[in-house]
């Protein structure tokens, strides 16, 4: 009933609210909004009154129907915002506007429901539905407002945040700012992270590939591309970042673009640890268990403490050389003369190695889920050890036990 009665109101309601406008200055009673090149979305020029019309009728519909789909009407009211900017327009100015038209919804409904001789909560009802649906418009105006008055690259940064940090951002947004930068939502993404050397110039993102979205403000600098990544694109971003570092994550889908971020961000922490070989351009796919055995590392470290803790009882000296051969057993659960031609020592050095291992391990070298759990950390913490991190593991917070020096017999 109310619904209807708003129908038999809307255009004299339409007609006040362009009065009221007008009068205030806000848009013209008759303002058509022109294409642009920067914003292929805005198409040929509409009448406001018409772009009134459909969103009224939307809300009445919508009374009944909350699922009647809005998409149309909201890129409408987001040209609006658009051309509010190139004409310029205040965002100030904008609001106000809306601030006009909710008076004016306010007053219909009270007019309808007194009327009608509807009950008082009825209204409430109504007008929170109101409330929310100009709401939802002014959204897309103030959207389509920084669009048109912010330089496209901004914009194509702020698509990158969209879409490496979904939770922090309306579902709606990815679209509209795709549109905006004219960029083609791909399904598969892959991101990249640009570790930059001092005093080696950067190039601007606007050199890079148009498929390529990209903020090099960050620490590290942040990348995303379609995937799987082209070969063309890939030759141009090495190119174009030539003295720098890359690391190039795997290919995800669009939603999980984060994820890429976060291996390819790890693969380059990784390079300074030693535990993955510096190169200027890294690929993630290639160190796929590294990152996995890495992607904890304080786990990594608990794990450590409890299946190595008869290793870490040993010298640095003796600790590395055992945990060399442990790891080769592990692998290939070898002979010693095996483990020999492969350790490049002596079959009885092997032999012995292998006896002083049963010996600290006990039990535990017998169980296949120990084992397992022994290789996984050895894997993880050997390339450290390596790389002179060797006490990440010793000093742990209230472990006594001490170190038994072996080296002698260990050889």
């Amino acid at each position: 009933m109310l619904a209807a009665r708003l129908g038999y109101e809307r255009d004299a309601l339409i007609e006040r609210l362009l009065a009221t406008l007008a009068d205030q200055q806000q848009f013209p009673p008759h303002s058509h909004f022109p294409a642009g090149p920067e914003y292929p979305m805005v198409a040929s020029a509409v009448p406001l009154r018409r772009w009134l019309t459909q969103a009224f009728d939307l809300f009445v519909c919508q009374l009944t129907d909350p699922g009647a789909p809005a998409h149309a009407v909201h890129e409408r009211f987001r040209r609006i915002g658009v051309v509010h900017a190139r004409a310029g327009r205040s965002l100030e100015s904008l609001r106000s506007g809306y601030q006009l038209a909710t008076t004016a919804v306010w007053r219909c409904l009270q007019s309808a429901t007194t009327e009608l001789r509807l009950p008082a909560g009825v209204l409430g009802v109504w007008l929170a539905a109101a409330f929310e649906f100009l709401d939802s418009l002014c959204e897309r105006s103030v959207l389509g407002y920084r669009q048109g008055s912010s330089p496209l690259r901004g914009w194509r940064q702020r698509l990158l945040d969209t879409i490496l940090w979904p939770e922090h951002h309306p579902a709606w947004l990815l679209g509209q700012l795709a549109a905006a930068g004219n960029w083609p939502v791909p399904q598969h993404v892959v991101a990249v992270a640009v570790r930059v050397t001092p005093g080696v110039p950067l190039p601007g993102t606007s050199g890079l590939p148009a498929c390529v979205l990209g903020d090099l403000r960050r620490a590290p600098g942040v990348l995303l591309c379609p995937a799987p990544l082209d070969e063309r694109v890939r030759a141009a971003l090495v190119d174009a970042f030539a003295g720098h570092t890359i690391a190039i994550g795997c290919p995800v889908r669009l939603v999980d673009a984060a994820a890429s971020l976060r291996w390819a961000t790890r693969c380059l922490e990784l390079t300074d640890g030693g535990v993955i070989e510096r190169r200027p351009v890294l690929d993630c796919a290639e160190h796929r268990a590294l990152l996995w055995l890495h992607a904890e590392p304080l786990l990594r470290k608990q794990l450590g403490h409890s299946v190595l803790a008869p290793l870490l009882e040993q010298a640095p000296h003796t600790r590395r050389i055992l945990a060399e051969t442990l790891l080769a057993w592990l692998e290939t659960r070898g002979s010693a003369p095996a483990l020999a031609a492969q350790l490049g020592k002596h079959a009885q050095t092997v032999r012995y190695r292998l006896r002083r291992l049963h010996e600290i391990f006990g039990s535990d070298l017998e169980d296949a889920e120990r084992c397992f759990e022994i290789y996984l950390v050895l894997r993880a913490s050997m390339p450290l050890w390596e790389g002179g991190q060797a006490e990440e593991l010793v000093s742990q917070p209230g472990r006594s036990g001490t170190r038994r020096e072996a080296a002698s017999g260990a050889r």
